[in-house]
């Protein structure tokens, strides 16, 4: 009794169909066929809602076949494992060869369960060849997306996500990256504060939320609590993969990975390989030239903990060359350890001459401490017999 009745819905739909485009056929006329949920105003909350009804419900698929455009909205399911990603429809619009229908799609983001909402109108299914070709669903609204607790993605419209006969096919964004304005700050090759957000545009294409690696520029940045010390960067990767690293990908001296190495796909974060370390040009000066003092670094991290890099440099200011108020003064050492963007420690080793205390074949040498705080710490002495003037 149960496979007569089924057998008989299925044939009351087919006659249905064929009665519908015959009858369209006719009379020149279409037939709309929507949810009562369906919604000319096609909004991010309206999406979700859609969304949530569909799958509390159970109105899902794997196929898409015309039957389906009776039982709206409806739900077809398929993309990246692990997602729970479906082509909504909520309303269809038959004609005597094919039919048109809306669609929208939401997409979670895996980290904190953001939504990014993305949809299509009048997508073209045959009722011949099925769906063909590649359904492409645009951004709804421009939305921000969490990667960790320092950095965030702006995505704008442009955004886009395609859907074809197999599924979800590929999702691709464009808009601003961003760092934190509580940890982080703009400034410019010179060291000098500017003020606005550090952020570059980027723009990239992936198969889904859990798999996305791309590369940006970066202006040059500090960490708001310590302006003594500029970031210039190049060659910076973005990592949110689940799947891959950045064939470059080195972790800095001490960084305390917390994955196995087995299991390194799976850290996410910014790693950068090379920067420039720009020195505040009021304390550390060189008589010389204008430019602020600076050196090359490799391998700083920005992840959920932070910023960590960890690094030091040998000869850094002659002592001919150095000045701090009327002495000399030279840099030998110069080392610093950021971890979850603090101070972990820093110092620095040099020489010393006071012109009123000693000649210039003498001098004193000095240590100096950076404090959690950014501050310096010195402590002098004098290997030498000391004439005073």
């Amino acid at each position: 009794k149960r496979r007569f009745i089924l057998l008989t819905h299925k044939k009351f739909i087919i006659l249905l169909i064929l009665f519908s485009c015959f009858f369209s056929s006719f009379i020149n006329a279409s037939i709309v066929i929507s949810d009562e949920y369906q919604s000319n105003n096609i909004t991010q909350d309206y999406i979700e809602d859609l969304f949530k009804k569909v799958f509390t419900e159970n109105r899902i698929s794997y196929n898409l076949d015309t039957s389906l455009f009776f039982n709206l909205p409806i739900g077809i399911v398929g993309g990246y494992k692990g997602d729970t990603i479906a082509l909504l429809i909520d309303e269809v619009v038959l004609l005597p060869d094919k039919a048109l229908f809306n669609a929208s799609m939401l997409l979670t983001n895996p980290i904190n369960g953001e939504k990014l909402a993305f949809a299509a109108r009048n997508v073209e299914f045959s009722y011949k060849r099925g769906l063909e070709g590649t359904i492409r669903l645009e951004l709804v609204s421009e939305k921000p997306l969490t990667l960790c607790k320092e950095i965030n993605l702006q995505i704008l419209k442009g955004s886009y996500v395609e859907w074809d006969c197999k599924g979800l096919k590929l999702i691709h964004l464009k808009g601003d990256f961003e760092l934190s304005d509580d940890v982080y700050v703009r400034a410019d090759y010179q060291g000098e504060r500017l003020s606005g957000k550090v952020k570059s545009f980027f723009e990239v294409t992936a198969s889904s939320l859990r798999d996305l690696v791309f590369n940006i520029s970066l202006e040059p940045f500090q960490l708001k609590k310590f302006p003594d010390i500029t970031f210039a960067c190049n060659n910076i990767s973005v990592d949110f993969s689940d799947i891959s690293n950045p064939s470059t990908l080195r972790f800095p001296q001490g960084y305390q990975n917390v994955y196995n190495v087995g299991y390194l796909n799976l850290w996410k974060g910014v790693y950068i390989q090379n920067a420039s370390v720009i020195l505040n040009r009021k304390k550390f000066k060189n008589k010389k030239s204008n430019l602020p003092l600076s050196f090359n670094v490799r391998d700083l991290i920005i992840d959920e903990s932070g910023f960590t890099g960890n690094f030091s440099i040998q000869n850094l200011l002659k002592l001919e060359d150095g000045v701090i108020g009327n002495w000399n003064i030279s840099i030998d050492e110069f080392s610093i350890c950021f971890v979850q963007s603090e101070i972990k420690s820093g110092g620095l080793k040099g020489k010393l001459r006071i012109p009123e205390v000693c000649d210039s074949t003498k001098y004193f040498t000095y240590s100096a401490i950076i404090d959690v705080d950014g501050n310096y710490f010195f402590t002098a002495g004098f290997s030498d017999v000391l004439d005073f003037k």
